[in-house]
């Protein structure tokens, strides 16, 4: 069980002493991985994509998104929100078994609070489904007239000085921020239909 659940010495946006930023880990090579988010304050959990830990965590825009909504910035002194993520093996996570014990594990010693092991939002994938129907469910035959648009961008938190640019140059100030552009649409059905098309164009060398 230990050599699958990474709680206690995981921080929210960083590695732990064991495993310090930009090291290699020696159990990255058992993965695939998932991560957990757990809010001990409004008593959720939120499974995510994982995200290499040799990455800086600062380029992480979806973990920044969801932890966002749950007290504020990493950064506040104020945010009032007890949190902790998890990465297990997705091979671990998606036994019913195993995942029972390790949501229990979790939530041991939490005022007796333990929530039902299966109840675990994909908070992205949820919103970008909403997003889809309200869309009118586009597909191959009629396209997303708001695919990958800036409005549906997810930002990574912007430091002060990238917000005083952006508010000069009259630039949203995720455009000036690290790492790769995440948008919602990558979490939508519609990107299915969208990668099959380019498969069907450039071939099963297509990704590769």
């Amino acid at each position: 069980m230990s050599r699958t659940f990474y709680g206690d010495n995981v921080p929210l946006l960083g590695a732990g002493p064991e495993n310090p930023q930009n090291t290699p880990d020696p159990a990255e090579q058992r993965g695939p991985f998932v991560r957990v988010l757990v809010c001990f304050t409004c008593k959720t959990q939120e499974v995510l994509a994982d995200y290499p830990p040799t990455t800086p965590p600062e380029h992480d825009a979806v973990l920044h998104e969801i932890d966002f909504k749950h007290g504020g910035a990493e950064t506040d002194p104020t945010r009032m929100h007890e949190r902790q993520l998890f990465r297990p093996e997705q091979e671990t996570w998606d036994n019913p078994r195993i995942r029972r014990q390790l949501v229990k594990q979790i939530w041991s010693g939490r005022t007796g609070f333990v929530p039902e092991y299966y109840h675990v939002r994909d908070t992205l994938k949820e919103d970008a489904a909403k997003c889809w129907r309200a869309h009118g469910k586009p597909d191959a035959r009629v396209g997303c007239s708001d695919y990958r648009s800036d409005s549906k961008r997810i930002g990574n938190p912007a430091a002060q000085d990238r917000k005083l640019l952006a508010k000069e140059m009259h630039r949203d100030a995720r455009d000036f921020g690290p790492g790769p552009k995440v948008t919602l649409c990558q979490f939508c059905p519609y990107e299915t239909v969208v990668q099959q098309k380019k498969q069907d164009l450039y071939g099963d060398g297509y990704g590769n």
